[in-house]
């Protein structure tokens, strides 16, 4: 079965070409992952590990959020590569993660948003 270890990094806040240096890669693996789990015929399930930057791109986001709790379902929806770029590739790889072909996509996980 596939495993991937999260890398810890030092981001800077800005990349010269964030659809070539964040979201591209992150899609990349996302799909590649899933279609190895998909190819190798005997993966039950994939659990997917969340980031809480595919809920929330900036703090303004939660301004509008009763109490200031984040359900599960929220969606980051104000990242852009030009505006919190690492955030959108998170977003945009966990969405496109959701229409996998083959994959059997059975829950995201947030560790963040766990106490």
């Amino acid at each position: 079965m596939p495993h991937r270890d999260p890398h810890r990094f030092a981001l800077r806040r800005s990349v010269r070409d964030p659809q070539r240096d964040l979201v591209d890669p992150a899609v990349r693996g996302t799909h590649n992952v899933l279609g190895t789990a998909t190819e190798v015929g005997e993966t039950q399930r994939v659990v997917l590990t969340s980031s809480v930057a595919a809920m929330i791109g900036d703090a303004q986001d939660i301004v509008d959020v009763p109490r200031r709790i984040v359900p599960e379902e929220t969606w980051n929806t104000t990242s852009s590569p030009a505006h919190e770029p690492y955030s959108y590739s998170k977003t945009f790889a966990e969405m496109e993660a959701g229409g996998s072909p083959g994959a059997r996509i059975t829950g995201a996980w947030s560790p963040s948003t766990r106490v």
